[in-house]
């Protein structure tokens, strides 16, 4: 999939009429929500994506108390209870966005916390520039899924497992070099931005107008908003209702050399159906949405055969994600904390 086409050069690449685009891409919003969203570099907002789990064996009060925690701070936007994991524990799964200030240290102490006495969880939490997500429909007929992804994923991971030397590293995230110093204003369309990769002028002047900064002359803006767009947000595809109702988050936690287990697993990233991915030094989440015929306890058996000694895998059928807050509004925090912190006369300075 290719999300950052626009209707006519998705005409041309698919040899049809623009009509006739129009019509699918309306239909596909209709049906499933369709829509491109952007991925930010959140470091460019002074702020830092938080992700990881908390564990209990047999204390799910405990891990209730905590979850009801995560889910009462503005900075969580996901929270996931599992139901069932491989390890046949109880565990939470979580993200933030925070401030990279005392905001952010204040969190991390929070969670160390619920560490020690009187609580004593496991929790095991990782910092990243952001998620990477992917859709692969290669097995979507547009009605129904076919796919054995036991089969498909133990003879890619044999074939693939001596030659992890060859895989690419995860992509570099984006620039500012091309862009110079980011105003409040621009900090405002990459919000945005983030809600649609292809947010419009208007789009971009309400957001603005919202944070009561000036909007720039309408060409300078124009200008500004095809520069951020095109140097410092990746398109994604963003659907729902597609018959992936198996929600599995798969935690990875790699010792091996190199990261060999994690780079296996990235190295298929994009073939599963639809999939998040978090990664830090020594731990990722992979958050997958998977069609209904996929034998989820097969699968994590799969998973933890690769694992061997070399790192901890755990798979986890969650219950249906709660949003705690839509990116949004915590991305508004960020603009109105970098409006606080820059002069009157530089605020008013839009490129």
């Amino acid at each position: 999939m290719r999300p950052w086409l626009r209707p006519a050069a998705l005409s041309e690449d698919l040899g049809l009429s623009r009509s006739a685009v129009s019509q699918l891409l309306r239909s596909l919003v209709r049906k499933t929500g369709f829509r491109v969203k952007g991925l930010l570099k959140y470091p460019l907002l002074d702020m830092t994506v938080v992700f990881g789990w908390a564990q209990s064996e047999d204390d799910t009060a405990t891990l209730g108390k905590f979850t009801r925690w995560l889910q009462s701070r503005p900075g969580v936007y996901a929270t996931a209870r599992s139901a069932l994991t491989s390890m046949m524990d109880n565990r939470v799964y979580f993200e933030a966005l925070l401030h990279r200030n005392r905001e952010l240290s204040w969190f991390l102490s929070q969670l160390r916390r619920f560490a020690r006495k009187p609580y004593l969880l496991e929790v095991l939490f990782e910092t990243s520039t952001g998620p990477q997500h992917s859709f692969y429909l290669a097995d979507f007929d547009g009605s129904s899924w076919n796919i054995n992804l036991s089969f498909r994923f133990e003879a890619a991971m044999s074939a693939a497992r001596d030659y992890t030397d060859i895989f690419p590293e995860s992509e570099d995230e984006p620039t500012s070099a091309t862009v110079g110093s980011l105003t409040p204003a621009d900090l405002a369309t990459l919000t945005v931005l983030e809600n649609s990769y292809f947010a419009t002028y208007s789009d971009a002047a309400a957001e603005i107008r919202l944070h009561g900064i000036p909007v720039p002359p309408g060409r300078t803006l124009r200008r500004r908003l095809t520069l951020l767009r095109k140097s410092l947000v990746r398109p994604y595809v963003f659907v729902r209702d597609i018959g992936l109702p198996e929600r599995v988050i798969v935690s990875v936690q790699d010792w091996s050399e190199g990261r060999r287990i994690t780079r296996l697993l990235e190295g298929r990233f994009s073939q599963f159906p639809y999939a998040r991915l978090l990664s830090g030094n020594q731990l990722s989440l992979f958050d997958l949405s998977l069609p209904a015929c996929v034998d989820v306890a097969h699968f994590a058996q799969s998973l933890v055969r690769l694992a061997g000694g070399d790192a901890q895998i755990c798979a986890s059928v969650t219950e249906d994600r709660i949003v705690g807050k839509e990116l949004l509004p915590v991305l508004r925090q960020a603009v109105q904390l970098r409006i606080r912190q820059t002069s009157p006369l530089t605020a008013r300075t839009a490129s």
